[in-house]
């Protein structure tokens, strides 16, 4: 999977986001071997049972993600990255909506994750992907 990214960019992340991102990254290393019909269920079930993250959460995430790995950081990590922030989010008892699609126009594939139906560090590009795959976002905000 893959979008034309320049290297992320990133910011000063504490060591509590650190210590939540390398766990989220061992377990989204872990999703990433898996089926994508085993993660998206795993992906599903952290939806039904976390409350939406806000966009800052996520973002912070997504960011702390960057900076612990260099490959997600990469343009070729999307796929990782994506992954590893959904489970920190799930670890701070939050979900977001994960997210696959394409553009055919030139072919391009990329994962990325969504709060509240807005793309997560993602260029505007990415709103006119066609989603082939997305877990669901939980509706109530307990």
């Amino acid at each position: 999977m893959s979008i034309p990214l320049q290297p992320e960019a990133v910011t000063h992340v504490n060591f509590h986001d650190r210590l939540i991102a390398l766990i989220a990254i061992i377990i989204g290393r872990r999703m990433e071997r898996q089926q994508i019909g085993e993660f998206c269920r795993r992906l599903e079930t952290w939806s039904e049972r976390y409350p939406p993250a806000d966009t800052s959460t996520a973002e912070r995430y997504r960011n702390a993600v960057c900076v612990v790995s260099r490959k997600c950081r990469s343009q070729q990590g999307c796929l990782l990255r994506s992954l590893s922030t959904a489970a920190a989010c799930r670890i701070s008892h939050r979900s977001v909506t994960w997210c696959t699609g394409f553009t055919d126009r030139p072919f391009r594939a990329h994962a990325w994750v969504e709060a509240n139906g807005i793309p997560i560090g993602e260029p505007d590009a990415v709103k006119q992907y066609t989603i082939t795959r997305a877990s669901s976002e939980r509706k109530d905000t307990q």
